[in-house]
């Protein structure tokens, strides 16, 4: 048996390989031969169970297998076997091989090998032989690992004879896998002609295929959207026509080929089933090159021609070196690096693969913030998404919770906003529990310690939101971290963002204020300044004290600009308890902490006096919409503050209002013997 940090380390690779669509074999212990019978995995991926079984350290008969790949379509992987004969390099046999064929080899994902060989990984979607006789030369053989091979993957040990290490090497990343490139072996083709060395077959399609029917669309669509993730689902749903169809329907091709669908047919019917495409190219002929099918089908192959692997593989970074054992650098110019605009979940307050802080006061609703959001990202017809009308509705969202019982509190309150539950999960770590124990009564997220092995678990759900409430409870088992010392913070949080990256999802931490009072809203959270600055975007929670309203505003915002104080009611007696009321543009993060305020006693006066006179003029025919009131307010540039005030000193009633047929409203009125402030009854 290995080590269990071994076991553990095979394991996490095992899941990443699945991840990024890989078909994972065990392989026997100190061999390279595989440990099950394999073949059934030729057509079919093993299962995150299978995957446990083999290599699963929390199991007590966990075994000590090396970790291999099936090469060939089902892992669209592709590997050139480089094997120097005895006292030859691996560099020497390229060269030679360069020479013969008059091209240089590409630079690709590479693997040292046990034996000292190099196995060169390339992506590719197409069938191809495999081809034991590659090329023979002075200083080895190369051989191309196409369909139904077995390829022994990082980090196995195996013995090997030319080994020097008693005869026991490691696989191990010379180039890590996000590295690969496609295969292209045209120029190899070309050669064989000459040579008769080489019988590689690509089934590449000349012209575009048959027209499906409307029925293949329909029994393709049902078929998939099993596979497909949230972003696709909610792309294929979507009756919103945006103004550029054809980058939607890219964009729809990208999020297919992310679910590990890289059929061209396929994507492209799932790319005619999606409404703007119907919308743009329905009226064209629908069998011509640039017809709804044609453009479908092309679309489908730029997209995998594009992406080439569109969730690759976060192997560790292996350091390229010279040859006297120094690090190598590569200089990039920023015109060969791809641009891309940034996504967000909820734009612009939730950015994807990005850090966002929710701060705030305790009690000031920080949790049933982040409840209402998941609710209406969930699909709630109760508690909808405030501001943006665009984001996704049926939303995986991931829960960390340290602080409210998720039996108790969690799964109630959301329950009471109408969220989706089955699209709301937890993690916590697996422990025994007696016979008369609740399993569910001590149930809390995982912390900061369990989060590096909880990775490829997480990153298997799929989330596109994961939820960490709060920061501090999450932090309190590193022995190691303190949220006052900036590099504590970087180190935390650099190990976020990566997750946070491959995913794609956001992800948002809640963090309490300080209890002395700071200038800036952005200063106010505990702990060090590197929160708010590895953070993309900062979000405020407050209550006003004199009145009770409720704000949530954006204190800091990299990816766009800043959204607008949206403002909310809270109350656990009313159903639903949270409601969204409306947007208020002119009241910002700083004018919401307690200590914050550039304006002069004078200014602040006049301001109040003109908040009361414009409350007494738009009230004194009967009551108004409170987000009425506050639009007609801004546009005066009467600011939210001095509207508070006002509102305290005319002691303005606030209430819910029902006219018959229409959906009810807050509305602010006039007390009913209200006196003019500065005047006769």
């Amino acid at each position: 048996m290995l080590p269990l940090t071994k076991v553990k380390n095979l394991h996490s690779e095992a899941c990443k390989l699945y991840e990024c669509g890989f078909s994972v074999v065990p392989i026997q212990h100190l061999a390279k031969n595989p440990a099950v019978k394999w073949e059934p995995y030729k057509e079919k991926r093993a299962t995150l169970q299978e995957i446990g079984m083999w290599w699963g350290y929390a199991h007590a008969n966990a075994q000590a297998h090396g970790l291999g790949i099936v090469t060939g379509k089902i892992s669209s992987n592709v590997v050139l076997d480089f094997d120097p004969v005895q006292g030859a390099t691996p560099e020497q046999l390229i060269t030679e091989a360069e020479a013969f064929f008059g091209k240089k080899f590409p630079e690709t994902c590479r693997v040292l090998t046990a034996g000292g060989g190099y196995h060169d990984h390339f992506f590719c979607l197409e069938p191809v032989q495999t081809k034991t006789s590659f090329f023979k030369g002075k200083y080895g053989h190369i051989e191309l690992r196409g369909d139904s091979a077995i390829i022994v993957m990082p980090p196995t040990m195996a013995r090997s004879k030319r080994n020097p290490n008693n005869g026991i090497g490691m696989y191990t990343y010379i180039r890590p896998m996000q590295a690969r490139v496609e295969f292209d072996s045209t120029w190899m083709i070309e050669t064989e002609k000459e040579s008769g060395l080489l019988t590689v077959t690509f089934d590449v399609p000349e012209e575009i295929p048959p027209m499906p029917t409307t029925d293949d669309i329909s029994t393709t669509l049902k078929a998939c959207r099993i596979k497909l993730n949230t972003r696709a689902i909610a792309l294929l749903d979507s009756s919103y026509i945006p103004e550029d169809r054809s980058k939607q329907c890219y964009d729809l091709g990208c999020e297919v080929v992310r679910s590990n669908i890289h059929d061209p047919e396929i994507i492209a019917k799932l790319i005619m089933s999606a409404p703007y495409h119907q919308e743009k190219y329905g009226p064209r002929p629908l069998t011509s090159p640039w017809g709804a099918w044609g453009h479908a089908y092309k679309l489908a192959l730029r997209v995998l021609e594009d992406t080439v692997i569109l969730n690759p593989l976060q192997a560790p970074v292996s350091i390229s070196t010279d040859g006297n054992g120094k690090k190598a650098f590569k200089v990039y110019s920023m015109d060969e690096i791809p641009e891309e605009d940034a996504k967000f979940l909820i734009y612009p307050y939730l950015p994807r693969g990005e850090v966002t802080m929710l701060d705030g006061d305790p009690d000031a609703g920080k949790s049933w913030v982040w409840m209402a959001l998941t609710a209406g990202l969930t699909g709630s017809t109760i508690c909808t998404l405030p501001y943006d009308k665009t984001a996704i509705q049926n939303a995986k969202v991931l829960i960390l919770t340290h602080e409210d019982n998720a039996k108790v509190t969690l799964k109630k309150r959301l329950k009471l906003m109408g969220a989706r539950l089955n699209n709301i999960q937890t993690i916590a770590v697996e422990r025994e529990v007696p016979e008369d124990d609740d399993e569910y009564s001590g149930l809390q997220g995982i912390n900061a310690n369990d989060l590096l092995e909880a990775s490829p678990i997480i990153k298997s759900l799929h989330p596109d939101l994961i939820i960490i409430d709060p920061l501090v409870l999450f932090t309190s088992t590193l022995s190691s971290f303190d949220s006052d010392k900036g590099n504590r913070v970087r180190e935390l949080f650099n190990q976020i963002q990566v997750l946070t990256r491959q995913i794609g999802c956001a992800f948002l931490i809640v963090r309490h204020f300080r209890k002395q009072g700071a200038q800036k809203a952005i200063h106010r959270g505990v702990g060090s300044i590197d929160h708010v600055a590895a953070a993309r975007s900062v979000l405020i929670v407050a209550q006003n004290k004199d009145n009770g309203d409720r704000y949530i505003s954006h204190a800091k915002s990299n990816l766009a600009p800043k959204g607008p104080t949206i403002t909310y009611t809270l109350n656990e007696n009313d159903h639903p308890p949270f409601q969204w009321v409306g947007t208020d543009s002119n009241i910002t993060a700083d004018q919401l902490t307690d200590d914050y305020s550039n304006a002069k006693d004078g200014d602040a006066k006049d301001a109040k006096d003109d908040a009361i006179e414009f409350l007494q003029g738009e009230l004194e025919d009967g009551p108004v919409p409170t987000a009425e009131l506050i639009k007609r307010a801004g546009s005066l540039k009467i600011t939210q503050a001095a509207l508070n005030k006002a509102k305290k000193e005319l002691k303005i009633l606030s209430r819910k209002m029902k006219e018959e047929g229409k959906t009810a409203v807050w509305v602010m009125e006039l007390p009913k013997k209200c006196e003019p402030i500065g005047g006769d009854a």
